[in-house]
């Protein structure tokens, strides 16, 4: 198993526009820790995923990656 950071959003709380909340967890690969997330938290949306980070560094690499163009307001 892998130490995973999983990034996700509960739209209903917050906005496109907030950083995503992190759930640190021990995985056999992402799936599994997309998995673990939805089991903790029914309604939420994984938006990343990366193994051995931190949640700062998933951070990073999450807003690296989303189009600032197709941000929904």
């Amino acid at each position: 198993m892998r130490q995973y950071m999983v990034l996700y959003r509960i739209h209903s709380i917050m906005s496109d526009k907030d950083d995503p909340f992190g759930f640190d967890c021990m995985a056999d690969d992402p799936d599994h820790a997309r998995e673990q997330a939805f089991n903790a938290y029914p309604d939420c949306e994984v938006v990343y995923v990366e193994d051995g980070v931190t949640y700062q560094e998933a951070l990073v690499g999450y807003w690296d990656s989303v189009d600032p163009w197709n941000c929904v307001q």
